[in-house]
């Protein structure tokens, strides 16, 4: 038998192998380098329809056999069509295109065809419906709920959807149970209501995460409203709770929040710290990302034993370190590591907090400036022109306002690294303007009486001081910046010019 060599790399081949004359690698590697391929022709056909381009028709047309299941063809060929990108419009073969993307794409754009079809009242629109029942695609099967609840479904069509929903329900189809109970809960008639109870209740027995969501609101709602039964008050809560966790696990996460928030701050139901913690938890480790701020606010909040300050300690951090500054939990973090508890009292370790945020909150590194410039009340003795200058110019670089003020002052003072610049400072001091601060509207207001670093403009000045005595707040506190602006306004008195 005559040998047979793979054309690409010249490697012996099997018997199997013979027909196409390439070894199984470099047919991977071919395959791989198609796919590639593949991907940067449809980014250049998504460029070209987003600049009307009309090469665009002509790309997608000769990558359509080579990729015929890749839905993002069909969309671009759709919006060619419909946009008149290098073919005459025709709103047909787009709508045709556009149900191709729908058949071959992923959830989003079945959503989009169903309620194209549905609002326009187009009677394709009952086979998708069903499809969607059959797949179990809720989110499609729910843009049949608002129509109904818009009133966009035409008369002639809307018993068939019913007929659909209904044939599901025999079949013990979870979404279509809870899509007729949304149809009964938008057009509302008391008399339904033991059905929609029997839906949601079937349906999230069968899994449905709709269902699940909908019937733990459900059974939440008549509780706070004093609805419940007798012998089910005492349960009440830890239903909802049950059902709310079903539909969490499933990635709808509204009610078990909602019923979270409610338990921690004891509205409408008994206050409880850990009971709210638990579900915090449950809800952040089927992701739910807004939680922590919820968790380390209980944490810290009720911290009465060195664990629940760690736990308080631990959240914030995990905040702080994703770029997160939230005011408080900035001060927490830096308090526990002054504090009197296990990893506190150390200024090294205080020190090494705020550098360990030092990349991701631009306050830590304004407060490494203050420490190494010897500005700081709580760490002293560690003075280091050269780490404060490094940690004020990272936090300059992100456009940080308090390291500009910070800055400004460095130019009108000077230090052993940066020579004195009025003119910088003052441009930094305006960069920020006489809004930000009354602390800024005085510096500025001060350089303009003396001319440092900008013209001497008396008028402007008497302007920004009076603004800062005219505060009430700051007159009645007697602030530093009030009696500052009322002595230099005193000073410039019978000064015009």
């Amino acid at each position: 038998m005559e040998m047979t060599f793979c054309r690409h790399c010249g490697i012996k081949l099997g018997v199997q192998q013979n027909e196409f004359n390439i070894c199984f690698s470099c047919k991977k590697i071919l395959d791989d380098r198609r796919e590639l391929e593949t991907e940067a022709i449809l980014a250049e056909a998504q460029r070209c329809v987003d600049n009307n381009f009309e090469n665009a028709y002509t790309l997608l047309m000769c990558i359509m056999d080579y990729v015929p299941t890749d839905y993002r063809v069909y969309d671009l060929l759709s919006k060619c069509y419909r946009d008149g990108i290098g073919v005459e419009k025709d709103f047909e073969k787009s709508e045709m295109y556009y149900s191709k993307a729908a058949q071959y794409g992923n959830d989003d754009y079945e959503v989009e065809y169903v309620r194209y079809l549905v609002y326009s009242g187009r009677r394709e629109s009952l086979d998708w419906i069903k499809k969607a029942c059959e797949d179990g695609k809720h989110a499609a099967i729910r843009t049949v709920a608002k129509a109904y609840a818009e009133n966009k479904i035409l008369d002639e069509v809307k018993d068939s959807y019913r007929a659909i929903i209904e044939e599901e329900i025999e079949k013990s189809n979870g979404y279509a149970m809870a899509i007729r109970a949304i149809d009964l809960m938008t057009n509302y008639d008391e008399s339904q209501q033991p059905r929609i109870e029997a839906l949601l209740k079937e349906g999230a027995l069968l899994g449905n995460v709709e269902a699940c969501d909908l019937y733990a609101e459900l059974v939440y709602n008549k509780l706070l409203n004093g609805e419940l039964p007798e012998e089910e008050k005492d349960n009440g809560l830890e239903n909802a709770i049950i059902w709310a966790k079903a539909a969490a696990l499933r990635g709808n996460l509204y009610t078990l929040r909602r019923i979270a928030d409610d338990i921690k701050d004891g509205n409408g139901v008994a206050q409880d710290f850990e009971k709210a913690v638990d579900l915090y938890v449950f809800a952040k480790d089927f992701g739910d990302d807004t939680v922590e701020n919820e968790l380390a606010k209980l944490y810290a909040d009720n911290a009465t034993d060195e664990d629940s300050k760690r736990k308080a300690f631990n959240t914030c951090m995990k905040n702080l370190r994703n770029g997160v500054y939230v005011p408080w939990m900035y001060a927490y973090a830096k308090d526990y590591m002054l504090g009197d508890n296990p990893d506190g009292n150390s200024k090294a370790n205080y020190v090494h907090l705020l550098t360990d945020l030092s990349s991701t909150i631009d306050h830590a590194s304004v407060d490494l400036y203050r420490i190494y410039a010897g500005r700081s009340s709580k760490v002293t003795a560690m003075k280091d022109i050269g780490m404060a200058m490094k940690y004020l110019n990272a936090a300059l670089d992100n456009g940080f306002d308090l390291a500009k003020y910070y800055m400004a002052d460095v130019y009108r003072n000077g230090n052993s690294l940066v020579m004195k610049d009025q003119k910088k400072a003052f441009k930094l001091y305006s960069e920020l303007g006489p809004d930000h601060s009354k602390t800024v509207a005085y510096e500025i207001a001060s350089m303009m009486a003396t001319a440092e670093g900008t013209e001497r403009n008396i008028p402007k000045c008497k302007e920004i001081l009076q603004k800062i005595v005219d505060d009430e707040a700051d007159r009645e506190e007697h602030s530093k910046e009030y009696v500052q602006a009322e002595i230099k306004l005193k000073q410039l008195k019978n000064i015009t010019v």
